[in-house]
């Protein structure tokens, strides 16, 4: 319900998320593509805001938490991914997310996909 609520419904109702395409969600997890052609810093203050909206306080029995939220970055659905690591500035997450992205490099295009039974 909250990957839902302060996550999917947030991304589809909220007007400055018009250019991220949802493209999966399973379990606690959101898959999205954010075009390169926004710039680093529109992308990393996205993510900064989702995942500020993901990352709101609960209370169970008396007791508050946060349950929070991680970031990985990939150049498509089934190549490797490099973790991100949390970032409040803007400026330095886009910096880490070029730099992560230039260094995953393109995938193999000779590796074939493993098929699961």
């Amino acid at each position: 319900d909250i990957i839902n609520r302060w996550g999917l419904i947030y991304l589809y109702n909220n007007p400055e998320f018009r250019e991220v395409q949802m493209t999966n969600q399973v379990h606690d997890a959101i898959k999205f593509r954010i075009p390169i052609r926004l710039g680093w810093e529109h992308i990393a203050y996205l993510l900064n805001t989702l995942m500020s909206n993901l990352e709101q306080p609960l209370t169970w029995q008396g007791r508050s938490f946060v349950i929070p939220c991680d970031l990985d970055i990939s150049r498509t659905t089934y190549a490797n991914k490099a973790k991100i690591s949390r970032e409040p500035n803007n400026t330095a997450l886009a910096i880490q997310l070029q730099r992560k992205w230039e260094a995953l490099g393109w995938p193999d295009k000779k590796r074939k996909l493993t098929k699961f039974k």
